[in-house]
């Protein structure tokens, strides 16, 4: 048999068995282990965040509100599609462990639904459609769009990391109107918070931080409260970051 061939199924992707006396036909297992690592391969999800589980979210160095929004999240896409919104906006400061749920939030879509998903920072995608438009370009505006616009799922990762223009007004409205008249998810993650989480963190210089709002605009803002779930992750959370650095230097110190 050659090298790489299923033993099961010898390469055909079906498999016979017997039911009810008669010999039938079902798709094999590695039929199923090939698509999902094509979604995921499909999904762009950065090495940094490949290995970003819920199980591996250290949740006893977490806080409460922590604690909460991996609750939510997990939820989420444990009940999907059947959801009450089209997607969730995770909202908290740098560190938080934002980006970790939401990854491990298409990872399971894909692993356990087969869900087809697509991870974008923001700020990325900014840049792909401006260099689009140069008269150089190996890809038009359209077809960066266009898996934006179609996936299943999408995620967009530190919304909120460029200030608006009105191109960029243009643009994200265009995004986000088109998934949501689809009815298509978006999972949202951002380093902005709204006006009355920070109002309970004055006193931790949040003052003088901008809010989501003023970041991307009244109008895009009022959108994400129809579209998506807010979850927010207080400003007093625990930086993650810290903690998984912290866990890791005593794992290598252990280790010598």
């Amino acid at each position: 048999m050659a090298e790489g061939v299923c033993e099961f199924c010898r390469g055909t992707g079906w498999r016979l068995k017997e039911q009810n006396s008669i010999v039938v036909a079902e798709r094999c297992s590695c039929v199923r282990s090939r698509e999902k690592v094509t979604l995921v391969q499909q999904a762009r999800i950065p090495r940094r965040y490949e290995d970003c589980t819920f199980d591996n979210f250290l949740l006893p160095m977490c806080t409460d509100s922590q604690r909460v929004a991996k609750q939510i999240v997990d939820c989420f896409v444990r009940s999907y599609p059947a959801v009450a919104t089209t997607g969730f906006l995770l909202m908290g400061p740098p560190g938080s462990g934002k980006t970790h749920l939401a990854v491990a939030a298409i990872k399971f879509l894909i692993q356990e639904k087969k869900v087809g998903c697509l991870f974008y920072d923001f700020r990325e995608l900014l840049k792909m459609l401006q260099s689009s438009y140069s008269k150089d370009a190996e890809f038009s505006e359209m077809s960066v769009l266009h898996p934006v616009l179609r996936t299943e799922v999408l995620l967009l990762d530190e919304l909120g990391a460029k200030k608006m223009t009105p191109w960029l007004e243009d643009i994200l409205s265009y995004i986000l109107n088109y998934r949501y008249n689809e009815k298509l998810s978006t999972f949202i993650t951002t380093n902005w918070m709204d006006e009355e989480l920070l109002d309970t963190s004055r006193a931790s210089n949040h003052a003088k931080e901008e809010t989501l709002d003023v970041r991307i605009g009244e109008r895009l803002r009022s959108r994400l409260y129809e579209m998506c779930e807010t979850i927010q992750i207080h400003p007093s959370s625990l930086d993650y970051r810290k903690i998984l650095h912290a866990r890791n230097k005593t794992r290598n110190l252990a280790g010598l």
